[in-house]
């Protein structure tokens, strides 16, 4: 269970709280071991933030871990609220690993998994409320953010502080490969390279399914990082084969916005060869 209190502190963001080059495994695995050790003493010792997130109003939440050798030992976790302009708003710790997902006004956070998950809303001002467990199914809106992105599939509602279980895609249940537009609310999904297309699905006011098929090149596929921008924007990442180490690396962007559907952006590459053509879609009724 979260059961966290978020505890007001004051301070800037310095470049050293988020990167560190030297960390001192010995004392990290001292900290990852006790259960009571503060916010302050797992960022001392974890070295660089692990993840970094951004809300809609512009503040940042910032998450360290401590952590033995392997997987098998103990983790402690801290995170730290920041405001837009770098200020220190509050921190916080938990036992194990812990979600973020950003909001239009802050973060919601989660830790468990399917019917165990547990959340939070971490607003800018650093007062934590719990949410509820994911309820009845219910159709996402604007300012909707996915919080589980395995089976349930599971929003949450930060304008009345609700979590709704939603129904998966037609195929599959697009783990992983799940973006809902934050101005609308529609839930968009990828399915993976078939053949020499990108079924692309999104799911109308209605609740039907309509599926895009984006054509994609040989050599080329979708790197799973379904993205939303907004305004009915999505933006899906196209990798391919380029020289050197790593052999393969985002070669263009597949683009969708309305009006004009589908087109791609690419830039100079050694491998231009492997760059899709701009493209389009012929969008059809979803089982």
């Amino acid at each position: 269970m979260l059961t966290e209190v978020a505890r007001p502190v004051t301070g800037t963001l310095q470049p050293a709280a988020a990167h560190r080059e030297f960390v001192d495994s010995e004392r990290m695995h001292r900290v990852a071991a006790d259960p009571d050790a503060a916010p302050a003493e797992i960022v001392a010792v974890s070295g660089s933030a692990r993840r970094v997130t951004v809300a809609g109003n512009g503040s940042l939440l910032l998450q360290w871990t401590a952590e033995s050798d392997d997987d098998e030992g103990p983790s402690q976790s801290a995170w730290r609220l920041y405001s837009r302009d770098f200020h220190l708003v509050a921190e916080g710790r938990k036992g194990a690993q812990l979600g973020a997902v950003g909001t239009a006004d802050g973060f919601v956070l989660t830790s468990g998994g399917g019917d165990s998950e547990d959340y939070l809303l971490l607003p800018g001002d650093g007062k934590i409320t719990p949410l509820p467990a994911a309820g009845a199914p219910a159709r996402l809106a604007r300012g909707d953010v996915l919080v589980s992105l395995h089976e349930p599939l599971a929003f949450a509602r930060p304008t009345d502080g609700s979590v709704h279980r939603v129904s998966p895609p037609p195929r599959g249940d697009g783990s992983g490969y799940l973006t809902v537009d934050p101005d609308n609310g529609t839930l968009w999904s990828e399915l993976g390279r078939h053949g020499m297309v990108v079924p692309v699905l999104h799911r109308t006011v209605n609740g039907s399914w309509i599926t895009e098929r984006l054509p994609v090149p040989a050599h080329a596929f979708p790197d799973g990082h379904l993205l939303t921008a907004g305004s009915a924007t999505v933006v899906l990442p196209v990798s391919g084969p380029v020289p050197g180490d790593p052999p393969e690396a985002t070669i263009a962007l597949a683009i969708r916005q309305e009006p004009g559907g589908w087109s791609t952006a690419t830039w100079d590459s050694p491998s231009a060869s492997s760059s899709p053509p701009t493209s389009t879609c012929s969008p059809t009724a979803g089982s």
